[in-house]
């Protein structure tokens, strides 16, 4: 079975998601869905917790808009407790804006999205998918 990301970012952020989505296919692990958080008030969708235990690997897109979003943050703790590896990508934030929580998590900026990617191959070819981390810095 193929590598399979879970991409998820607010409403807004959906098209910094669907151009990761499309690069994450071209280093040949699948991307499960882009996923938008719920709007506030809607309840968690249960395709999305499916979508949590299937996935090797969940990136969160964080922007300055959405930083603080409570849905991203719950989704944040949903892959830590499954022990998915769990990768915030910071878009537009400066390092005195990282919250604490996010701060303890190997993020990768966006400029930094290259080395991500080629990480990600290296993970999506290898025969385990290399092992989850889910560990805090």
């Amino acid at each position: 079975m193929p590598y399979q990301v879970l991409i998820s970012s607010t409403p807004r952020d959906r098209d910094l998601a669907e151009n990761l989505a499309q690069s994450v296919r071209e280093t040949g692990a699948d991307v499960l869905s882009v996923v938008k958080t719920p709007a506030h008030g809607e309840a968690v969708d249960l395709s999305l917790r499916r979508a949590l235990q299937k996935a090797d690997e969940v990136v969160i897109i964080l922007t300055d808009r959405s930083l603080n979003d409570p849905f991203l943050l719950l989704e944040m703790g949903a892959a830590f407790s499954l022990r998915k590896r769990l990768i915030p990508i910071l878009v537009g934030v400066e390092d005195s804006e990282i919250p604490p929580l996010i701060a303890r998590f190997p993020y990768v900026r966006y400029s930094q999205l290259r080395r991500y990617l080629s990480e990600l191959q290296q993970r999506s070819k290898s025969p385990a998918g290399d092992s989850p981390v889910a560990a805090a810095r």
